[in-house]
């Protein structure tokens, strides 16, 4: 049995620390040692070397020259001055090489111009006419030319033709304010351009006028913005789809079918054109408030519009529509057509009191003013006598339907009617279409 001494400290020795061995002492069995062991060596291997790649060399490729474009020539695309020495080949522009990439309006040019080329070749007609002392206007037929037509109007795309009418209109038209007198707040004149009694000189004749006293009581006006309220539940849907457009009302009413009678339509469109400019002239030098604007119980149903309220458009434009319709018709005052449409011009404007954006004063005038637009527009038209020229003095209590709806009349100073060219010519196409479709 082997016996140990151990001494304090003796296996934190710094001789082996606590792996060292206790001390020997002789007479005692020595303590067991392990067979000795080299320390472990890993076999041998040698450093890693990657498999050898032979450095990469790409495909080969010989220099890169570019397909060969001919010397450019600036090409006349589009003109139609082709010189006869051209060669039978289509310029680069067009020959719709880069058709897939180009706009449709290019594709288009491209299309047409090639489809001329193989149509017709590449002489230029007219050039060919101009050469042999030919009008231009015509085509070679049988020996002789054919004739122009009498008029340019028709010619024109309609908003162009309808730009020329209004034009021609406007000319003869002028609206302006005059220094009122000391019981008047504004006076507006719209006066008219007429050929004097002596033929050679023009002249400005008085045509129609608004006098607004300057002690105008708009309370009572508002009052019956008010009571006129009562009317919206039953004709909102009216008001609704007038609010910009009043076209299926006097076709229903008239008895035509929309698209029908194109002349017709045109002219009356340019006949809106034209009163619009001169009605939104009288509505600036007037400068009258809208109802909610006077009067803060006024709620309007709708939007009102941005410019001023008297006179009304609506009432205006309804009024001078149904008089040039019932002229055009050839409907008898007081025929049950008739009535029908003057009614409907009277309850549009009315329609507007109800929403609460006009006082009744500005469907008053307004509709008195659309008449007489009409009654100028028809003298200038078929060469009938010119309306009186009226006057308009505003009383609170002016409303349409009163006693003093027709203004009183001043003294007629120039009967003669001058017809205006290219107005008279859209008058008489209007009739002419009217009286083929058997409706006048």
């Amino acid at each position: 049995m082997a016996t140990y001494l151990l001494g304090p400290g003796a296996w934190l020795s710094t001789q082996g620390g606590i792996f060292q061995s206790p001390p020997y002492r002789k007479g005692l069995s020595p303590p067991y040692s392990p067979p000795y062991s080299p320390p472990y060596s890993p076999p041998y291997s040698p450093p890693y070397s990657p498999p050898y790649s032979p450095p990469y060399s790409p495909p080969y490729s010989p220099p890169y020259s570019p397909p060969y474009s001919p010397p450019y020539k600036p090409s006349r695309v589009g003109s139609l001055d082709w010189d006869e020495e051209t060669s039978g080949q289509l310029p680069l522009a067009a020959s719709g090489v880069l058709w897939s990439a180009a706009d449709p309006g290019s594709l288009l040019a491209q299309g047409l111009q090639h489809c001329q080329e193989k149509l017709g070749g590449r002489r230029d007609g007219r050039k060919a006419a101009v050469r042999a002392g030919l009008p231009q206007d015509g085509v070679q037929q049988a020996g002789r030319a054919l004739p122009a037509r009498k008029s340019a109007l028709w010619r024109w795309a309609p908003e162009f033709r309808a730009r020329a009418v209004m034009a021609e209109l406007s000319s003869r038209v002028l609206v302006t304010p005059l220094q009122p007198g000391p019981e008047l707040a504004r006076e507006v004149w719209l006066y008219r351009l007429e050929r004097a009694a002596d033929g050679r000189t023009w002249q400005f004749f008085s045509s129609f006028g608004v006098e607004l006293e300057r002690d105008f009581d708009w309370t009572e006006q508002s009052d019956m913005v008010l009571r006129a309220a009562v009317e919206r539940d039953d004709r909102m849907p009216e008001i609704l789809s007038q609010c910009d457009d009043v076209w299926p009302y006097f076709h229903a009413a008239a008895g035509l079918v929309p698209g029908s009678c194109p002349r017709l339509g045109e002219l009356l469109q340019t006949a809106w054109g034209w009163a619009e400019g001169s009605l939104m002239a009288m509505k600036h030098h007037l400068a009258v408030l809208r109802p909610y604007q006077r009067n803060s119980l006024v709620l309007p149903a709708i939007e009102t519009p941005g410019h001023g309220s008297l006179p009304s458009g609506h009432a205006t434009m309804s009024a001078m529509t149904s008089q040039l319709l019932i002229e055009l018709l050839g409907l008898r005052r007081g025929a049950p057509r008739a009535s029908t449409l003057d009614r409907l011009a009277r309850r549009i404007a009315f329609n507007r009191v109800a929403a609460g954006v006009h006082f009744p004063v500005d469907s008053l005038v307004g509709y008195t003013l659309g008449k007489h637009f009409a009654a100028l527009l028809r003298a200038w038209g078929g060469g009938v006598p010119l309306p009186d020229t009226r006057v308009m003095r505003l009383r609170p209590d002016a409303a349409l339907g009163s006693d003093d709806a027709e203004p009183r009349r001043a003294p007629l100073e120039e009967a003669n009617a001058d017809r205006l060219p290219i107005w008279g010519e859209m008058w008489s196409a209007a009739l002419n279409e009217l009286a083929e479709g058997g409706l006048a």
